[in-house]
């Protein structure tokens, strides 16, 4: 299982919400399927928080979070500090479970900047 994570920010009631995809491989067929986990309101945005939204989450589905290799989030320090970030407490749970910075969010960065400056 790999854990991909955006953050969003709700303007309208200013609570952040997180939504979650999961990349699946299923037996027998070594089936590989990427699924939408859900959306996680978020009153707390600290990197404790957020890390034990995630993994009561991925206990809620039954799956099972030592099998994660992999965890994909933004660049914000929440997300990606070295000695308490998300991460690292994801990986407390799911030793295999590399991050890696999400480049999808830096790509959609450069596009919401380009399209601001036309």
């Amino acid at each position: 299982m790999q854990l991909l994570l955006t953050k969003r920010l709700t303007v309208r009631n200013m609570s952040s919400c997180a939504c979650a995809f999961g990349r699946l491989v299923t037996a027998p067929t070594v089936t590989l399927r990427e699924e939408f986990l859900g959306f996680i309101g978020m009153n707390d945005v600290s990197a404790e928080s957020v890390a034990t939204e995630i993994l009561a989450r991925i206990s809620e589905l039954e799956l099972d979070i030592t099998n994660c290799v992999g965890q994909g989030y933004d660049g914000a320090s929440t997300m990606s500090g070295h000695v308490s970030g998300v991460h690292v407490r994801i990986r407390e749970q799911a030793p295999f479970a590399v991050y890696v910075h999400c480049a999808s969010h830096c790509l959609n960065l450069v596009l919401n900047t380009v399209h601001r400056r036309r």
